[in-house]
């Protein structure tokens, strides 16, 4: 095969490698489309390289990973941190399919790379963007081709945010051929010289260019029916970058000798006016976008409400260690204990927070204030960069593609930036974005004569990639195990959960998440009574704690293992311990109390469970554990009041 045919064939699954997901798996949305990155990387190391990363750029991400490392050493799960945890793996797993796909973009989409290819970008970029909006028009309309119970399923990312995202930045790369064809390129028709005369093919029609037009359409119905605020923020942010960097280049290319004869008013009109219409018709068509966006749906209501609590316990917790902060991928176990009263009231134990949703204090929490100072770095260096880079490019007619390239690229990561401000990062939206850094900040490649030693590296970093791209890939199969232990053990098959989850476990031995997975689904067993969970879910729970001491979903898998098995002085102090964990979680509490009751302690059982009662007053469970206290202690009238309020509850 042809190096054009390589590299058409590396951009096209670059691109695509965002919608990749695997049918039967636990987690469908992160290992597949690395894996699809990764084979987009191997075929890229064998090319020669149109551009390299910059020097201080590598400096810098070097700098980010020994700063990553020093802070997951500080913490009570080292080995966990620097792999990464459950469900992004945002350590060691993960960050390298980053800087991979960082480093693909260099090399794929540098200042070397010729018309056709950036061609093939756009191609690749707008039958994404189509085979998107097909999918998400496809949930709008009721229909389900991938099985969720999500009420905003996010199409081919699984979270309708990132859903949102990506189609912004598709949005991005595919909205600046359609400027230069059907704005740009008129007024350069009408091109004046500095002694008056005019181009000759000033009333030339602008070339059709269809599939640009139709992929930016998708893009945004996939964005309208994302109904994510985040990602319409970020287009707000994509369209006001456009403009300014339209004006600042025809600035530019004022200053370079010629004059621009401003389009005409009635065109511009004519523009606007159609983009409007067009937004108020996908708008008309999927109104849950609106409704969203002034908050006028019930989810979109305590979203926000979320989002306080989220920053809140965040901020606490960087204020807790601003040096290390809590590690990479360490935020789930710290801040549980953050978390608020309110917190447990309107979310409820059972979401389990993994990010903080913001990306600066993403930084900070995972590193500290150097790795948060080192972000703010990289983005403010990024910007400035890219718009030099971008005029420079305009300087020579030659260069106008790649500025064209740029252009999309840098209002792309404009929008991405200020919707992760909300958000929180994933393979599905960050590895689109890092090969758009990469080609931005990417540096010409250096040109050294071949050699034997150079050969044998070259070879050595393509199969180092390829032995990564092995690992992820069965990562990503052991994940189908994972979701067959999980069905399994709920419906009540342990022996078929058990040799799932060991499967799956051969596979990754080093994660505790998988075992704290196995864990819970097997305490839920128990909790239904089915024989043998107990036991098991004891044994998968110590494993997880092992590894991740301070993992909460692991620790309430132990608890409920141990009451089942009749280790009630086990399960009192694991609880014991939770409880000062997590004071507001009304299930430990309320589990708590039930022990007690079974060990004899009916004074601290009643304490519990009312304690359980306040901290979650419309769960009718506490109720019916004191309806049962009360006829032990042969309290009637109690007895009576507590079954009519857990009647009471059942009914709302």
């Amino acid at each position: 095969m042809s190096a054009r045919k390589l590299a058409t064939a590396a951009v096209w699954l670059a691109v695509f490698s965002g919608l990749v997901f695997l049918p039967g798996a636990l987690n469908r949305w992160v290992f597949p489309k690395e894996v699809v990155l990764l084979a987009a990387c191997v075929i890229a190391s064998r090319l020669l390289p149109t551009g390299r990363l910059p020097r201080w750029l590598v400096i810098a991400i070097g700098v980010g990973a020994a700063l990553l490392l020093a802070t997951a050493l500080q913490s009570d799960a080292p080995l966990m941190q620097v792999l990464g945890r459950w469900p992004r793996y945002e350590g060691v797993i993960t960050l390298v399919v980053y800087v991979a796909a960082l480093w693909m973009g260099a090399r794929l989409l540098g200042p070397g790379a010729d018309a056709p290819r950036r061609e093939q970008l756009r191609a690749a970029v707008a039958a994404a963007s189509i085979v998107l909006g097909a999918v998400s028009v496809m949930e709008a309309a009721g229909l389900a081709p991938i099985p969720t119970t999500s009420s905003r399923p996010g199409a081919l990312l699984g979270n309708a945010t990132d859903q949102g995202i990506l189609a912004v930045m598709f949005f991005a790369v595919l909205v600046v051929p359609l400027v230069r064809t059907w704005v740009s390129a008129p007024a350069l028709a009408n091109v004046k010289s500095p002694k008056g005369g005019r181009s000759p093919d000033r009333h030339a029609a602008p070339e059709v260019r269809w599939l640009p037009l139709i992929g930016a359409v998708a893009a945004l119905v996939t964005l309208v029916i994302s109904a994510s605020r985040g990602a319409l923020l970020g287009l707000g942010v994509v369209v006001i970058g456009l403009v300014a960097l339209e004006w600042l280049r025809r600035r530019t290319l004022r200053a370079s000798g010629l004059v621009v004869v401003p389009m005409p008013r009635r065109t511009l009109a004519l523009t606007a006016a159609s983009a409007v219409l067009v937004l108020a018709v996908i708008v008309a068509a999927f109104p849950l976008l609106a409704l969203r966006t002034v908050g006028l749906t019930p989810l979109s209501a305590s979203t926000i409400n979320d989002r306080v609590l989220m920053y809140d316990a965040a901020v606490r917790l960087v204020g807790q260690s601003p040096v290390w902060g809590a590690g990479p991928s360490g935020f789930v176990d710290a801040v549980a204990p953050l978390l608020s009263r309110n917190w447990y009231a309107t979310v409820g134990a059972d979401t389990v927070l993994t990010s903080p949703h913001n990306w600066l204090l993403q930084a900070l929490s995972a590193g500290g204030a150097g790795l948060g100072i080192l972000a703010i770095g990289i983005a403010v260096a990024g910007l400035v960069i890219g718009i030099r880079r971008w005029q420079g490019a305009l300087a020579a007619p030659a260069t106008q593609g790649r500025a064209d390239l740029l252009e999309g690229a840098g209002i792309a990561m404009l929008g991405y930036g200020v919707a992760l401000l909300t958000h929180f990062t994933t393979p599905g939206t960050t590895m689109f974005a890092a090969v758009l850094l990469g080609s931005i900040l990417s540096v010409p490649a250096r040109t050294v004569a071949s050699t034997v030693m150079r050969e044998l590296a070259s070879w050595a970093r393509t199969v180092a990639i390829a032995v990564v791209f092995v690992i992820i890939a069965a990562y990503a199969w052991s994940e189908v195990a994972l979701q067959q232990g999980v069905s399994a053990a709920a419906a009540g098959n342990v022996e078929a959960a058990d040799a799932a989850f060991q499967s799956s476990l051969a596979v990754r031995p080093w994660d505790a998440d998988t075992a704290s997975i196995a864990a819970q689904s097997l305490a839920q067993a128990a909790d239904a009574q089915v024989p043998g969970a107990a036991a098991l879910a004891v044994s998968y729970a110590l494993r997880a704690l092992d590894a991740t001491p301070s993992s909460v979903p692991a620790a309430k898998a132990l608890a409920v293992g141990q009451q089942y098995s009749g280790e009630l002085a086990g399960a009192e102090l694991t609880l014991n311990n939770l409880r000062q964990l997590v004071p507001f979680d009304a299930g430990v509490a309320q589990r708590l109390g039930g022990v007690l009751l079974l060990r004899g302690n009916v004074e601290g059982a009643e304490r519990e469970l009312i304690l359980a009662t306040e901290l979650d007053p419309i769960n009718p469970a506490p109720w019916v554990t004191l309806e049962f206290l009360y006829q032990q202690t042969g309290d009637a009238a109690a007895a009576v009041e507590a079954r009519a309020m857990a009647d009471r509850l059942t009914a709302m």
